[in-house]
């Protein structure tokens, strides 16, 4: 892991374009398009895979793109947010944007953007002006496809000006209430707000009434849907510590055999969905396919980190229901009845009830810490829910605090899991990269 120092040049930009959050700017499409225009900029001529749902997109973002790149195809991704550096957010080919790129499409896209307000009356916020970098990127290098994730639903969506002739919709579940809603059906319309005019829809398990939503939006765009468990699917072929053998059976045929390092039912679903999307694009080689599966790794999603002292660290960013329960159901699968010493952090903003609940089902102690963001939830907050649900918690200062005590009630046989925030996950890699591997 490491963490390279961003110049102060770089860093005053950014520290610019983190300032145009959205806050009450009015949903939709409308300063995209005209930073888009501004930018001279047309829709990507090459083939694009349009990601949504509401767990697992960065994942899947990553399996398609590297499924493509295999193939020898120069593919960009384009996904959020980022662990460590912004730069993560786009890629080419596996590499993240260097720091003089980055800094120079700061200056093109920030008059670009001036031009832009000018005509529609609103500045872009910070996720529309790194959308319109990334795009404008990959269209500088000449990549040969692109994958692009969304930053929230789907049908107003910065990224949503592609018009993506491959969309993957993920689980649908429930979060970001406050601007996508509460009822299912609604969070489903917004996501399906993606599918483009004759494109092909690969759709990972979703309740009934998200099946029916999606479905009739696909109808109406002449959309082909294919649905995982129906059209394609993976089933798990044995496990163990490091990882997991499936066969993935594609809606053109299989199975195709492929090891994941990384456990878990929903990673299962997330490779099938990149393999299936990218047979969407192009004709793929089954071993090609299955090799770049395997080397494939997802840094703070269910991550393990061994210290020199023997005890693992689980990173995992799950903040929402369904996100912890996946991660409990992994933590069940690799630990099984090794004690759970859980530090979690969370923004306020999330379902915090449900994901320490779910958590307390294998957590024997929390340690809850407050994130240094304006959105964090306390750690007194965090420690009330945890006792209203039975756990026995302590609360840290601070990471470094959090790890002590976690050091303090640990043996060499038990995990410490470090969840609840991608922010909180991300410290922790540092942490653990710069200080955390001394012996205790």
């Amino acid at each position: 892991m490491t963490f390279d120092p961003v110049s102060a040049s770089l860093r005053e930009k950014l520290a610019r374009w983190y300032g145009r959050r959205r806050g009450a700017k009015k949903a939709g499409l409308h300063r995209q398009h005209a930073l888009m225009s501004a930018l001279k900029l047309p829709r990507p001529q090459y083939p694009t895979v349009h990601i949504t749902g509401t767990n697992g997109k960065t994942s899947t973002a990553q399996m398609t793109a590297a499924l493509l790149r295999a193939h020898g195809w120069r593919t960009g991704l384009y996904t959020s947010p980022h662990l460590h550096r912004v730069n993560e957010r786009v890629q080419v080919d596996a590499e993240p944007i260097d720091d003089a790129d980055l800094s120079e499409l700061i200056d093109v896209v920030e008059q670009a953007a001036q031009t832009a307000a000018a005509g529609c009356g609103e500045e872009p916020t910070f996720f529309e002006l790194m959308t319109a970098l990334a795009l404008l990127h990959f269209a500088q290098v000449g990549v040969d496809a692109a994958v692009i994730e969304v930053g929230i639903g789907g049908d107003t969506d910065a990224t949503n000006v592609i018009a993506a002739p491959v969309a993957i919709i993920g689980s649908v579940g429930h979060d970001h209430a406050d601007q996508l809603g509460t009822r299912l059906e609604d969070i489903a319309a917004r996501k399906a707000g993606i599918i483009a005019e004759s494109a092909t829809v690969l759709s990972g398990p979703q309740d009934d009434v998200v099946d029916t939503v999606i479905a009739a939006h696909a109808r109406r765009m002449d959309a082909r849907l294919h649905r995982y468990g129906h059209d394609f699917s993976a089933r798990l072929v044995r496990s163990s510590g490091g990882g997991q053998e499936v066969d993935i059976c594609s809606p053109a045929g299989g199975p195709m055999r492929a090891w994941l390092s990384l456990l878990g039912e929903h990673h299962r679903v997330n490779a099938a969905l990149a393999v299936a999307a990218a047979e969407a694009v192009m004709s793929i080689d089954p071993g090609v396919a299955a090799a770049a599966l395997s080397q494939w790794s997802a840094p703070g999603r269910g991550e393990v980190v061994s210290r020199r002292f023997g005890v693992d660290v689980w990173l995992d960013g799950a903040h929402n229901a369904a996100a912890s329960q996946a991660m409990v159901k992994t933590l069940h699968t690799r630990y099984g009845q090794h004690r759970v010493v859980a530090i979690v952090g969370m923004m306020s903003d999330k379902d915090t009830v449900s994901v320490l609940t779910t958590l307390s089902m294998v957590a024997d102690r929390f340690i809850s810490v407050s994130l240094p963001q304006a959105r964090a939830a306390d750690a007194d907050t965090l420690t009330t829910i945890i006792a209203s649900a039975g756990g026995s918690h302590m609360s840290a200062a601070d990471l470094r605090e959090a790890f002590a005590l976690a050091d303090g009630v640990a043996s060499d046989d038990d995990v410490i899991v470090v969840t609840g925030s991608l922010y909180l996950v991300a410290a922790a890699r540092q942490w653990l990269a710069e200080d955390g591997g001394r012996e205790r």
